[in-house]
């Protein structure tokens, strides 16, 4: 069993995925704005992982 380091890019790529899914799925509005924190939650630390990757594979031009 692989487990991942739940700070992780793909652990949040993953958290977002299930979220979002269990949003649209719930019934139940009092639930579904406690999932639809916690996804906008985990989308915001998405972004900022894709930023620092994406800032990680970018050449840096020398100054």
């Amino acid at each position: 069993m692989r487990v991942l380091d739940p700070t992780s890019l793909i652990a949040y790529r993953y958290r977002v995925r299930m979220l979002s899914r269990e949003v649209c799925e719930q019934a139940d509005p009092r639930i579904r704005v406690n999932i639809a924190q916690q996804l906008a939650n985990a989308a915001t630390e998405l972004a900022v992982l894709e930023a620092q990757e994406l800032a990680r594979l970018t050449p840096t031009e020398p100054a």
